[in-house]
């Protein structure tokens, strides 16, 4: 089962629920398996250095260490790996966060499961991805601060 075209991402959330909603979304394609979950930022960190997983969908606020800080942190020991935030907060100062921690991609929490497959795809192939309920005016923002 474990092909070369698989992509293996592991879903970080302080909500066990959420987790588990997103995995049921995921696992209902052939291409994609979630390798491991974690709760908080640490907790990745470690799983990362174990797991090399293609992606990581991770929740920007989370006690112990958020988001931002795990993603700069993943990225400088794991730079292929594309990481996507997730959030209920549109705002700027959390979309530009995540952006320079290094994510690739950004997603509101109450997008739809078609949204989530197509951030993953289009992270994998090293592209941004800004949620769709995002005006055009971040990915202008994020364009002219070369994010």
């Amino acid at each position: 089962m474990n092909n070369s075209n698989e992509i293996k991402i592991i879903l970080v959330d302080d909500h066990k629920l959420l987790r588990h909603g997103l995995k049921s979304i995921i696992e209902q394609r052939s291409n994609m398996n979630v390798i491991a979950e974690a709760s908080n930022g640490r907790e990745v960190i470690k799983l990362c250095s174990k797991l090399s997983p293609n992606v990581i969908i991770m929740d920007v606020s989370m006690p112990d260490l958020n988001g931002v800080e795990a993603a700069k942190q993943i990225i400088k020991g794991h730079p292929k790996v594309k990481i996507i935030g997730l959030s209920m907060y549109s705002s700027k100062q959390f979309i530009q966060g995540m952006f320079k921690a290094g994510a690739h991609g950004y997603l509101l929490k109450d997008g739809d499961s078609d949204e989530l497959i197509t951030a993953i795809t289009v992270v994998t192939q090293n592209k941004k991805y800004l949620s769709k309920d995002l005006n055009q005016e971040y990915l202008s923002m994020l364009k002219k601060e070369n994010l």
